[in-house]
């Protein structure tokens, strides 16, 4: 079997995933200022402004506490990656 060492697969609309880690970003830094930036420029439809924001923004991740190793795959019907 394949082994995926620190493999995370994150599924969603860009928009669902840049409000998610936006409002994780505020729960670091223990304020509300990116989340409501993020939303409104996503409302918007400006994605890039929106990643600029999350960029801007991505330091506080080093803050935040680690959860471990991560393997994370969906392995249903995968064989063309030794998965059956």
């Amino acid at each position: 079997m394949t082994e995926f060492p620190n493999t995370l697969l994150i599924e969603g609309e860009p928009k669902d995933l840049s409000e998610e880690l936006a409002q994780f970003i505020d729960g670091i830094k223990k304020t509300e200022t990116v989340y409501p930036e993020v939303s409104r420029l996503c409302e918007a439809n400006k994605l890039d402004d929106v990643l600029k924001v999350l960029i801007t923004n991505a330091s506080a991740l080093n803050s935040a506490p680690e959860k471990g190793t991560f393997t994370v795959a969906i392995a249903t019907n995968l064989p063309h990656l030794g998965f059956a």
